[in-house]
């Protein structure tokens, strides 16, 4: 076999290998989008991805990150961060930025931080889609923990004040 067969067919086994640990260990990877309402200020579908944790009966509460770049975006997929979120049976979201129709600030490609016009609708609908997605019903309810720096920390303060009962 050549180099780049062998290449070829150790990665295939190690992702093989990887989805089947990730299978057994009962962790389940969802995605889902979210089309704003009419009269909200999100340019086009908004996309959001939960992992929940393997062989979890009930959800204490759901991480929601935001991919405001890799650094922030990585503490998704970190696997301390996963351990962390196991042990402490706390589903991880992550909320895929899109930008608003007409940003508040006249910036072209910048969010709305204002929760009224469709982000904590975007984010509850998401919630209620993995809700049902992953059988775990009290997503819908959960408390939640915002993760977010610079224009996304000022935005999550909002968010504390909109739904002050779930975060």
């Amino acid at each position: 076999m050549n180099t780049a067969a062998g290449a070829v067919a150790l990665m295939l086994g190690l992702a093989l290998s990887l989805g089947a640990q990730s299978a057994a260990s009962g962790q389940k990877e969802l995605k889902t989008t979210v089309q704003p309402l009419a009269g909200e200020n999100l340019r086009g579908q908004w996309s959001f991805e939960l992992w929940v944790p393997g062989a979890i009966e009930r959800l204490r509460s759901v991480w929601i990150t935001y991919d405001r770049g890799y650094d922030v975006m990585r503490y998704y997929t970190d696997p301390e961060v996963r351990a962390f979120a196991r042990d402490n049976t706390i589903a991880l979201m992550l909320a895929h930025q899109y930008p608003a129709i007409t940003p508040p600030t006249g910036e072209q490609g910048e969010m709305d931080m204002d929760m009224s016009r469709g982000v904590a609708q975007s984010i509850f609908t998401a919630l209620d889609d993995f809700a049902r997605q992953s059988d775990h019903p009290e997503i819908s309810s959960a408390k939640l923990i915002l993760l977010g720096f610079s224009g996304i920390g000022a935005m999550f303060g909002h968010f504390v004040q909109y739904a002050p009962n779930r975060v």
